[in-house]
């Protein structure tokens, strides 16, 4: 699968005949760098997204995924397709989690919590094909959907700067979506 040029996507619905029964509803706000939308199937809500990421890359999320969910962790389960794929040309069907964003410490804390888990159990976890590593970036302008230099000065060393605290510590996988993408917490 190549890259899918997302800027072109928003006016497209996904082609969901790789699944039976699927019902696809209305496009969901949020969504970083995916178009998401609602779905359902028998009575179940559902949620498709589709991903512009590179075939290896997202085979890397799918496998994530799975070893959270593995280790206890609460993360959307994919839907194969009626043929045993995991997605089809990037459209993915997962079961949606429902939530809200965080309101007050106590939710803070378990994400905080939740964040500890994810990285006590994939301190192992291989970087994310195409993609550079956190530790990476602490020198390097690029890496994966990375790019320091198309963001504004002083911005673009805000990450640098935080992420300069992990030198010496362990490795595992990171996202800076809690921070900045609250609403998506879950």
């Amino acid at each position: 699968m190549g890259e899918v040029d997302m800027k072109n996507f928003p006016d497209r619905r996904p082609r969901l005949t790789a699944w039976r029964d699927v019902e696809l509803g209305a496009r969901m706000g949020g969504g970083a760098r995916n178009p998401v939308f609602r779905a359902s199937r028998r009575g179940a809500d559902l949620v498709v997204r589709v991903s512009g990421r590179s075939e290896a890359s997202l085979a890397w999320e799918l496998d994530l995924l799975e070893h959270l969910a593995a280790h206890g962790l609460t993360v959307p389960t994919t839907l194969e397709t009626e043929d045993g794929r995991r997605h089809d040309e990037g459209v993915l069907v997962q079961r949606l989690i429902p939530g809200n964003a965080p309101r007050d410490r106590t939710d803070w804390n378990r994400v905080v919590q939740t964040l500890e888990q994810v990285h006590g159990v994939t301190g192992q976890w291989p970087q994310r094909p195409g993609f550079a590593s956190a530790r990476t970036l602490l020198t390097e302008r690029r890496g994966g959907d990375v790019d320091f230099n198309a963001m504004p000065r002083p911005d673009n060393r805000r990450p640098r700067l935080g992420d300069g605290n992990m030198l010496g510590q362990g490795t595992g996988v990171c996202s800076t979506l809690p921070g900045g993408s609250a609403g998506q917490v879950r």
